[in-house]
């Protein structure tokens, strides 16, 4: 009779569990102005093979100019941290002053007079730059190294599109809508598919999303939070759309136009009319480097809020079959 009342209690813990986001708190490590007037798109590249020069470099990916219609640029940095990129004075793993970021202007690239900047995200990869999707853009377009060779990879996303991802493994770029609608796209489809919808985050609209190691993170425009979910081989979620895999916070007022990953393995955020761009990371659930080639998602090892939750629930559900077993 213990044991099937143990058996039940620790099933009901593994349900549970599985219904809970892992909480986890990650910090701002920069909020620099590049002096480009409203950022827009963003992306992150760790340039492990030198495609722009140095092996081992990274650099941020961000469109700059107007808020809607006009002529937007794409600006090229290099970030460079002398130090450990997750010491921050509120890392309980890694407590400390911040390391130094400098940032140096690399390229910059014409991109048109069009609508509008912040319906675009950037993706980059050891294949090429990539750039869109929404129909103001035209879909989503690839250059090689040196912004040439311009050719399209997909069409535009439905309209209302306000970011752009894509999954290495399953070969999906992703559009998120400002209701919040995701979308996705590989070739050989005739269309967009509608995938899911995620729940508000206490943000005016949905803006700002990536993906890393088949993992999806969404966020809302006027919010700190991000929300992400795992995504399996064939690129389908696994978590429900009201049970993320993690729940992210950080402290920031600036707005999120947009999401990317890449330097420091951090994530990257585009305040449009902050005319800034922040890093965030270094929580106790830290992404894996990415790869510039397919692989298989990564679950990273945890120490979170998640881990103590299970703790608890599982010693409650101890004293509990103990308390039956002496009342008979």
């Amino acid at each position: 009779m213990m044991a099937k009342r143990l058996g039940a209690a620790l099933a009901g813990v593994i349900l549970l569990m599985t219904s809970a986001a892992l909480a986890d708190t990650f910090y701002v490590y920069v909020n620099y102005n590049p002096n480009i007037s409203y950022t827009t798109g963003i992306g992150g590249f760790i340039d492990a093979n030198g495609r722009l020069g140095t092996p081992g470099a990274q650099y941020v990916f961000v469109t700059g100019g107007p808020s809607y219609y006009d002529d937007h640029t794409a600006y090229i940095y290099r970030v460079t941290t002398t130090g450990d990129p997750n010491r921050h004075p509120d890392n309980p793993e890694d407590p400390g002053p911040i390391a130094p970021r400098a940032f140096t202007l690399f390229n910059s690239y014409y991109m048109g007079n069009f609508c509008s900047g912040h319906e675009d995200d950037w993706y980059v990869n050891d294949g090429g730059i990539y750039y869109g999707s929404a129909p103001g853009w035209g879909g989503i377009y690839r250059w090689d190294w040196g912004w040439t060779n311009k050719t399209q990879v997909a069409p535009a996303s439905p309209s209302g599109t306000q970011t752009m991802a894509f999954d290495e493994t399953s070969g999906y770029w992703w559009a998120g809508l400002g209701n919040r609608a995701l979308y996705r796209y590989r070739s050989g489809m005739s269309s967009w598919q509608y995938v899911f919808t995620h729940p508000n985050l206490a943000g005016d609209h949905h803006d700002g999303m990536e993906v890393v190691n088949s993992i999806l993170y969404v966020s809302d425009m006027t919010t700190a939070r991000i929300y992400s979910y795992h995504l399996d081989a064939d690129g389908d979620p696994v978590e429900a759309p009201v049970s993320p895999y993690q729940d992210i916070i950080y402290a920031s007022s600036n707005y999120v136009e947009g999401l990317g990953y890449g330097p420091n393995n951090h994530f990257w955020i585009s305040s449009w009319s902050g005319f800034t761009i922040l890093e965030i990371g270094g929580g106790s659930l830290i992404v894996p480097t990415p790869t510039p080639s397919p692989t298989a998602g990564v679950v990273p090892a945890t120490t979170s809020t998640g881990a103590i939750v299970l703790i608890v629930l599982v010693s409650i559900a101890l004293l509990t079959v103990g308390a039956s077993k002496f009342r008979g």
